[in-house]
């Protein structure tokens, strides 16, 4: 019993210094191997909270008080809704960079964005995992295009 503690911590201390080097010669980051942290997308009640991954969430819908979140498990989509804002959950959001406002009741999580349909009169923009079709407001139709050709 004496020797299991100090060949179990002298076996992590080895495999620590294997993984860090194997990562290194991958030139991977260690922080890219890991998913994001969860965010917390308030509902009026903190019980009613719902906690997600900001890569998981394909768009955001607007109706009225209440915010449909859309997401995406491996090949399965959910949707989840929440008593809260539009407006609430963008703030939220926004740490992350790569959600876009393109319409007062939509929010699109760019990672998922597909084609671009129409002008600015009458643009839409489909999401690839489902082909679902955003509309997209005229007075942000301007910055959506110079984001996907960013992208």
């Amino acid at each position: 019993m004496v020797g299991i503690i100090p060949v179990t911590i002298s076996y992590i201390v080895t495999y620590n210094k294997i993984y860090r080097n194997a990562l290194r010669e991958a030139a991977i980051p260690p922080e890219n191997l890991f998913r994001e942290d969860e965010i917390n997308l308030c509902a009026g009640n903190p019980k009613n909270d719902l906690r997600v991954n900001p890569g998981d969430i394909v768009y955001l819908c607007s109706n009225d008080n209440y915010v449909t979140v859309v997401t995406m498990k491996g090949d399965a989509q959910s949707k989840t809704t929440i008593r809260g804002t539009l407006k609430a959950a963008e703030s939220e959001l926004s740490r992350s960079g790569r959600f876009f406002r393109c319409h007062k009741c939509y929010i699109i999580n760019l990672n998922f964005a597909g084609t671009v349909k129409g002008h600015n009169q009458n643009m839409t923009i489909r999401l690839l995992p489902s082909g679902q079709e955003i509309p997209v407001s005229r007075s942000r139709a301007d910055a959506l295009q110079k984001i996907i050709k960013k992208i």
